[in-house]
């Protein structure tokens, strides 16, 4: 047996470029494991191929190297697709192409055998459902962390019944627009500009708007828990602090027990080993959750804290 055989083997679904990767792989001891990057600019770079054997087993190649078993897979956040000129003159192009990619992209990876996974992707999919998130927060009726008032409807009367003045309205999922797949953001709005939409094709999210102090950014790695309080310093990353980056300060902080072992029981109902989770604190101190994130970005956090998050996944990637 070679040396490399005796490696641990670690697939990493995102980009070479991706610094969130970059980093993460500073505190991997090369000597110990195995890495392979797969995205989808390799794909387009340099082809893919997925080969049935006689004996019915799965093969994914790129070139000449078969990959066909892992330790574990870390599925980071592959680039999104970007579609060639030609195809966006004709929207059914469009469509047919994006969808044939991803599911083309997600069937390679599922042909591999992989041992374990940091977050698997039908988990991934599962824990992207807010609704299930709001109610499974619901479900613990807990005196430590609340759900703000919300419904989903496309009929406007119950909006009207519901809300009296503002509130937030927000994608059921988390969505991405055009070709430059850029993400739907948390809307303040009011009953009066509700009256100019027609709603009746497409439900939304409609939620009550908190006076915030300030959110808390929380970053799980197993049952590694790293909290951070965002402050927000603009009328826009008010709403959503996603919207205004620079107007914003952190500050690292601990969480109660209770708040802790709520968050790692929704981790365990989704089999996540990876997720973020935004949570928001009104002025009188008391404590909202506003969702799960399974890919959620952390490197703006860490760079701002100093928080040794990417060293924590090197590590659970090493010894998971």
């Amino acid at each position: 047996m070679n040396k490399l055989e005796n490696k641990k083997k670690i697939l990493i679904i995102s980009e070479k470029s991706d610094v969130h990767v970059k980093r993460v792989l500073s505190f991997i001891d090369k000597d110990k494991v195995d890495i392979d990057i797969i995205g989808m600019k390799i794909l387009e770079d340099n082809g893919y191929f997925v080969e049935v054997n006689q004996q019915n087993t799965y093969l994914f190649k790129t070139k000449n190297k078969k990959n066909d078993y892992y330790d574990i897979c870390w599925w980071r956040k592959p680039r999104y697709i970007e579609i060639s000129e030609k195809f966006l003159k004709d929207p059914n192009l469009y469509h047919i192409v994006n969808s044939e990619k991803n599911n083309f992209f997600k069937s390679i990876i599922l042909n591999i055998n992989i041992k374990k996974w940091v977050n698997n992707i039908s988990d991934i999919d599962k824990s992207n459902y807010k609704l299930l998130q709001l109610k499974l927060i619901s479900e613990y009726n807990s005196d430590f962390l609340n759900v703000p008032k919300t419904i989903v409807t496309n009929n406007k009367n119950i909006i009207y019944k519901t809300f009296k003045k503002s509130f937030i309205m927000k994608s059921l999922n988390n969505q991405k627009l055009g070709i430059k797949n850029i993400g739907l953001k948390s809307t303040l709005t009011n009953i009066d500009n509700i009256k100019k939409i027609n709603l009746n094709s497409c439900p939304v999210i409609c939620q009550e708007f908190i006076d915030k102090a300030y959110e808390i950014r929380v970053t799980i790695i197993g049952k590694k828990i790293f909290a951070v309080k965002i402050f927000s310093h603009s009328e826009k990353s008010k709403i959503d602090f996603r919207t205004d980056y620079k107007n914003l300060t952190y500050e690292a902080c601990e969480l109660s027990k209770e708040i802790k072992n709520i968050l790692l029981k929704i981790n365990k109902y989704y089999k996540l080993n990876y997720s973020a989770i935004d949570l928001i604190v009104d002025k009188d101190e008391k404590i909202y959750f506003l969702e799960i994130n399974p890919n959620g970005q952390y490197l703006w956090i860490e760079d701002a804290t100093n928080l040794s998050i990417s060293l924590e996944i090197a590590k659970f990637l090493e010894n998971y």
